[in-house]
């Protein structure tokens, strides 16, 4: 849909992203969500075979 031409985009129907309604992680869970991530395991595998360049240069 390109902006404009069916109308317009309802924001209503959205909840704000705040502090006070949402799930706040403490290092321990932070780290556990970042470690579940498919890019950041690529990334350390890379990393701890000795390799250098980054993931992002391949399309990420």
């Amino acid at each position: 849909m390109v902006y404009g031409e069916e109308g317009t985009f309802d924001l209503s129907k959205y909840v704000d992203y705040r502090s006070d309604n949402t799930t706040i992680l403490n290092v321990e869970q932070t780290k556990e969500k970042l470690l579940s991530l498919d890019y950041i395991q690529k990334e350390l595998e890379d990393y701890i075979n000795g390799g250098t360049k980054p993931i992002v240069n391949e399309g990420f």
